[in-house]
């Protein structure tokens, strides 16, 4: 007995490292979300840890609302001005 999913790869006859790539195409947005949330500044802590338990917790759909939503939340943190003299 085979799985409909893989009938439907194998109908392509492709290597398998392009199925791998294929297949993690659509973990990529929640991977984003949570190393952007991270790096980015928020007008509070809370909310911060919301969007990266969001990427963790919500596979796909929460890294897309990341991107609509929670990115144009954040603004870069705020670089020291003697830190290009190091």
């Amino acid at each position: 007995m085979t799985l409909p999913l893989t009938e439907f790869i194998n109908k392509f006859d492709l290597p398998p490292a392009i199925i791998l790539l294929l297949l993690s195409i659509p973990i990529l947005p929640n991977l984003w979300c949570i190393w952007h949330a991270y790096r980015r500044n928020f007008p509070s802590q809370v909310e911060k840890i919301a969007w990266v338990m969001v990427g963790i917790f919500f596979p796909v759909i929460g890294g897309l609302v990341y991107i609509f939503v929670g990115r144009k939340r954040s603004s870069p943190y705020p670089v020291p001005e003697d830190a290009g003299n190091a």
